[in-house]
């Protein structure tokens, strides 16, 4: 039903606004959800990990190469729809466990999305 009503009006949930990436530092946690509006998943959470902001991704079966690293509590927050709520009351209740993870984001950034990590990582070479 939820999704025959957004085939049928698609206005009633798109944002005509856009964002430029630099806005998203305004914020103080920034949702990735699965899918796209333009790009790529992985290139919308890629610059996410820049921004100082808490990085929270909803809780997919996506993979992204450096996802090993990650450390829930300590790089990045998991959420759902029946855990959003409770993490981000959690979050705003503790500063301590909100710096934490802003700085593992940041730490995500600078080891493994910065734009010379991304070149250094290992792909296979083409026949010429």
């Amino acid at each position: 039903a939820a999704r025959a009503a957004i085939l049928n009006a698609p206005a009633t949930i798109t944002d005509a606004t856009w964002h430029e990436p630099h806005d998203y530092a305004r914020y103080r946690y920034l949702v990735n959800l699965p899918g796209e509006t333009s790009g790529s998943y992985s290139r919308n959470l890629n610059h996410l990990w820049a921004t100082g902001a808490v990085v929270l991704l909803w809780n997919a079966k996506i993979v992204e190469f450096y996802y090993p690293a990650l450390a829930v509590a300590e790089s990045v927050g998991v959420v759902d729809r029946a855990s959003a709520a409770d993490l981000l009351d959690a979050l705003n209740a503790d500063a301590a466990a909100r710096a934490r993870l802003a700085e593992g984001a940041l730490g995500i950034d600078r080891d493994f999305v910065c734009p010379e990590c991304l070149h250094a990582y290992p792909r296979p070479r083409r026949n010429r």
